[in-house]
């Protein structure tokens, strides 16, 4: 009888330690799976970081393209600006010398035309000695 009482004993006691032995097994596995599942979450995490680091760049970028264009037109319409002025000042220095030239040739045909009656005036003055 004492030894069924050992045995039985023998047998609680296996099945005590392993009863222990599963529940640290298990708790080993909870613990394993919490690692994974963090670590899971921390490159989730650093995932995101780098897209919202890579979303500020991007758009720094675009932002600098979008400036530089900006530049570019302004340099653009200065040019634009500046060969209308050239192209006005042309032409207005070109209806001036038109001017002063028609100008001039009106001075040649009154001076042409006082000469003319000059010389007439001459001829009748001779005629009438």
């Amino acid at each position: 009888m004492e030894e069924e009482i050992n045995e039985e004993e023998e047998g609680i006691e296996k099945i005590e330690e392993e009863q222990e032995r599963e529940e640290e097994e298990d708790e080993t596995k909870e613990k394993i799976e919490e690692e994974e599942i963090e670590k899971e979450e921390k490159k989730i995490e650093e995932v995101e970081e780098k897209e919202e680091i890579e979303k500020k760049e991007e758009e720094q970028i675009k932002e600098k393209i979008k400036e530089k264009e900006k530049e570019k037109i302004e340099e653009i319409n200065e040019e634009i600006e500046e060969k209308d002025k050239i192209e006005e000042e042309e032409e207005e220095e070109k209806e001036n010398k038109e001017k002063e030239e028609e100008i001039e040739k009106k001075i040649e045909d009154e001076e042409m035309k006082k000469e003319v009656k000059e010389i007439e005036e001459g001829e009748r003055r001779r005629w009438r000695r």
